[in-house]
């Protein structure tokens, strides 16, 4: 039985390939980097400006494997059609002699002798294989037929950059609630998790960037977004590990490149430490680690809530929206606070007091703040083999960027420690496409390293 290849670069494919969707149509792959390529390729045909600027050598690369693909099965048929086109050009002298002279007539006057010598049968109708008796003829026959197949096949692929550029809102039932998430792409999983105040909304700018090579998924925590749970239904850290446990079981998903932020970040730790097995690969960006949890710079706003101020903190962040950039809210959280719209803010927050059992849920999810969450599954993170990537801002008034060396030091699957220098912790959110170069290298690197 042959041998399956990759549809990108014909290697032979192993245990580590994967399906993309590819125009329609259902294709397997090698790598991320073949999927990119393929992707890249009918992006190309639907936006050709924008793409040769942003990606022109891949582009051109993945067009010259198009391109050899559609030609290798008629490599034999051109061949013998140029034998034929010799014999045919003895038995017909005089057509060979005019298209000679035309030729040389070219050449005097500086015109490529291409079209002179097919013109009349292009002009006419159909390629006859004596248009192949010389070598520029075939540039026609290429143009013609090769070029036209090409194009056909490139134009194909523009359904996948529809599929990419449209997030998908769902939610699944669980034991713990009906949660909440946001999709978009295909492929290998992308697990993102947010921190305490946020939601999914968060990883927009991940969603749309990554979901070329991974089924990007975005999941609101409970409490929190359009997740909807039961009033006495538990909130803490830990429970929200196992929610995204039961999440996975639900969707059929058995592993996952797992991204978590703030207190999202705390979450993927604790997943991965109780759940190993589900974790393709790790990354943690400025968040609650080890004893520090809740950090210090956080407990003014916990002391705010306990004292039941949250619902009235919360309103005046709606209908003012300076009021959440400001130093006294949530302003210190971002390196540039002007620069996050209305619209985000009103994403963030609405959810949280659409309803009054909403409120109780968050106020609920704060007070179950306590460093003992993390500490519980220390010695399980201590042996995380899972690859690990952490970046961190090094301007974060949470998380100082110590915690990322200790977080390096403490899982053994830790490959590269990053510092985004003056960022703060919202930084997926602002410094997205410097964060995303990241994550596309670490994901390609982790996956060839379980080959």
């Amino acid at each position: 039985m042959a041998e399956k290849t990759c549809a990108a670069c014909d290697c032979n494919l192993d245990a580590n390939s994967f399906k993309v969707k590819i125009g329609g149509e259902i294709v397997e792959v090698c790598c991320d980097e073949c999927a990119r390529k393929l992707k890249e390729a009918h992006a190309s045909a639907a936006e050709p400006s924008e793409g040769r600027d942003m990606n022109g050598d891949k582009i051109a690369a993945s067009v010259h494997d198009e391109q050899r693909r559609i030609t290798r099965p008629g490599a034999a048929l051109l061949t013998g059609a140029m034998v034929i086109g010799f014999y045919l050009s003895a038995m017909t002298p005089a057509r060979a002699d005019t298209n000679a002279r035309a030729m040389a007539s070219n050449r005097m006057s500086g015109l490529s002798p291409t079209v002179s010598a097919v013109a009349k049968d292009s002009d006419s109708g159909p390629l006859f294989l004596r248009d192949l008796l010389i070598i520029p003829g075939f540039q026609v026959f290429k143009e013609k037929i090769i070029s036209a197949r090409i194009k056909d096949s490139m134009a194909d692929k523009t359904h996948t950059e529809s599929f990419k550029s449209s997030p998908t809102r769902r939610s699944v039932q669980t034991a713990s609630g009906r949660i909440s998430y946001t999709e978009q792409g295909a492929g290998p999983v992308a697990l993102f998790v947010h921190g305490v105040l946020l939601n999914g909304h968060l990883w927009r700018n991940q969603l749309a960037d990554l979901s070329d090579i991974r089924r990007c998924i975005a999941v609101d925590l409970l409490a929190h977004g359009d997740t909807e749970i039961a009033p006495d239904q538990d909130v803490s850290v830990t429970a929200n590990a196992n929610m995204l446990k039961e999440f996975l079981d639900a969707l059929n998903i058995e592993q996952v490149d797992l991204v978590g932020n703030d207190s999202g970040g705390g979450i993927a730790q604790i997943f991965a430490a109780l759940y190993p097995k589900r974790v393709r690969s790790l990354t943690l960006t400025d968040c609650d680690a080890h004893d520090n949890w809740p950090p210090e710079a956080f407990k003014p706003f916990l002391a705010m809530a306990a004292a039941g101020g949250l619902r009235g903190t919360i309103d005046a962040m709606l209908s003012d929206k300076s009021v959440y950039r400001s130093p006294q809210a949530l302003g210190p959280a971002y390196e540039h606070p002007e620069r996050l719209t209305d619209d985000s803010i009103e994403k963030y927050l609405r959810p949280l007091v659409r309803t009054e059992q909403r409120t109780r849920d968050l106020q609920r999810f704060l007070a179950a703040f306590d460093n003992k969450h993390t500490l519980a599954v220390e010695a399980q993170l201590k042996t995380l083999k899972a690859s690990t990537l952490i970046v961190w801002g090094t301007d974060d008034v949470y998380f100082d960027v110590k915690w990322s060396r200790w977080l390096a030091d403490t899982i053994p699957g830790a490959r590269r420690r990053v510092e985004f220098k003056g960022a703060r912790i919202f930084f997926p959110e602002e410094r997205w496409a410097e964060f995303n170069k990241e994550l596309r290298e670490h994901w390609q690197a982790a996956q060839r390293e379980t080959r």
